[in-house]
C-alpha cells in the first residue's frame, strides 16, 4: 500500500557513514513502495553545514524514532 503524499518527509534517515549501503537500499525500497525519504546523501551537497541540515529536517518530523 503506498503511502500519503504529505508535506513533511514520511521517513527520515540520518545514519553512520559505515551504514550507508544499507541505507540507500532501505531508502530505495522505500520510495519504491511510495514513502517520501529525506536522505542526507541525497538532499545535503557539498559545502553545506550537514549537522545543521540534519537538524533542520528532524525539526520538520511530526514522528521522529531512531534506530541504531
Amino acid at each position: 500500500m503506498a503511502a500519503k503524499t504529505s508535506s513533511r518527509f514520511q521517513v527520515f534517515f540520518s545514519y553512520d557513514p559505515q551504514d550507508r549501503e544499507a541505507a540507500q537500499e532501505l531508502s530505495t525500497l522505500l520510495q519504491k513502495e511510495g514513502f517520501e525519504v529525506w536522505d542526507p546523501d541525497r538532499r545535503i551537497y557539498m559545502g553545506v553545514n550537514w549537522a545543521r541540515e540534519i537538524g533542520k529536517a528532524a525539526d520538520l518530523q511530526e514522528n521522529l524514532r531512531c534506530v541504531s
